[in-house]
C-alpha cells in the first residue's frame, strides 16, 4: 500500500502536540452542580474530544449510550435526571477505558456503590496515570516512528513498520490488563465462595459452638485470610446483597471468644 509520507508526518507532529498538551480534568474541575443529560454529554465531547466516531459516523458519546451503561448498572443511576460529580468521573473512565478494555471488566475496575471519597480517589489516580502514559505514548510513537518523523528517504513499508508496532503494542496492553483483571475476578470469585461458607459455619455456631465449625472459624481469621475478605468488602468489591454477618470483626471475635481458645490462638485477643 502505498502512503504519503509527508502528511502521515505531519498528522504525527499534530498528533503529538496535541497529546502534549492534553489531560483530562482534575476532579475540582469538574461541575460541583447537577446536570441534565444534554449538558453531561455537552461535557464529555469537550473532555474527550480525541475520541474516534464509530464506524457509522456516530458520536463515541451520546445519551443514548449514557443511558444504556446506566441501564446495565455500569454506573449510578441520575438522581431525579440530574448528573453530578460523581457521574462525570465514572463516564470519564468508563468512555476511554473501553476503547481498550471489555465494559466487562470495567464493572469489575468501577464497581456500584462506591462512597463520593472512595471515586475521587480512583478518579483522581485514573487522571495521574493518563497524564504519565500520554508523555510515554509520545516517546513510544516518536521511537517506532522516527524513520517516518525524520528520514526523508523513509518509504511506505517504514509507515508500515510504524502501524505494526502500534498494533503489536496495543494488543499486548489490552492482553496485559485483561489477564490482571480476570486475575482478580477470579480472587473475588473465591471470596464469595469462602464468605458464603464462613458465613453458614458463623451462623451455626451461634446457635451450636461446635468443635468443627469454630476450629474453621478461627484458621479463618488467624491465617489472615479473613482480613482479604474485609478489606475487598471495604473497597466495595463484594456484592450489595451478600450476607456478610462473619466479616464483622466484633461478631466474629465474640463468637470465638466464647469458649477457650485452642493452643497458639491466644494472639486472637490482641486482634
Amino acid at each position: 500500500m502505498a502512503y504519503d509520507l509527508d502528511l502521515i508526518g505531519a498528522k504525527l507532529r499534530r498528533w503529538e502536540n496535541y497529546l502534549k498538551n492534553f489531560q483530562l480534568p482534575q476532579w475540582d474541575e469538574l461541575p460541583d452542580m447537577d446536570l441534565y443529560m444534554d449538558q453531561v454529554v455537552l461535557l464529555l465531547q469537550r473532555y474527550l474530544n480525541f475520541l474516534p466516531e464509530d464506524e457509522h459516523g456516530n458520536a463515541a458519546i451520546t445519551a443514548s449510550i449514557i443511558n444504556n451503561y446506566v441501564r446495565l448498572k455500569i454506573m449510578p443511576p441520575p438522581v431525579k435526571k440530574r448528573y453530578t460529580r460523581v457521574h462525570l468521573a465514572y463516564l470519564i473512565m468508563v468512555c476511554s477505558l473501553k476503547q481498550s478494555i471489555n465494559i466487562n471488566y470495567i464493572q469489575t475496575m468501577l464497581p456500584l456503590g462506591l462512597s463520593e471519597a472512595e471515586v475521587r480517589r480512583i478518579y483522581e489516580s485514573y487522571v495521574s496515570k493518563h497524564r504519565e502514559m500520554c508523555l510515554a505514548f509520545i516517546q513510544l510513537v516518536r521511537t517506532a516512528g522516527d524513520k517516518v518523523l525524520h528520514d526523508k528517504s523513509a518509504q511506505s513499508p517504514d509507515v508500515e513498520q510504524l502501524i505494526f508496532a502500534s498494533a503489536i503494542v496495543s494488543g499486548f496492553s489490552k492482553l496485559l490488563a485483561e489477564k490482571m483483571l480476570h486475575l482478580e475476578g477470579q480472587q473475588i470469585s473465591d471470596a464469595l465462595a469462602r464468605i458464603k461458607d464462613m458465613e453458614a459455619r458463623f451462623d451455626r455456631a451461634q446457635a451450636d459452638p461446635r468443635e468443627a465449625d469454630m476450629e474453621a472459624l478461627r484458621e479463618y481469621m488467624q491465617s489472615g485470610q479473613w482480613q482479604k475478605d474485609y478489606e475487598l468488602d471495604e473497597k466495595g468489591l463484594l456484592p450489595r446483597d451478600l450476607k456478610r454477618g462473619v466479616l464483622s470483626q466484633d461478631g466474629l471475635y465474640n463468637l470465638l471468644d466464647r469458649r477457650p481458645p485452642c493452643e497458639g490462638t491466644d494472639h486472637l485477643r490482641q486482634i
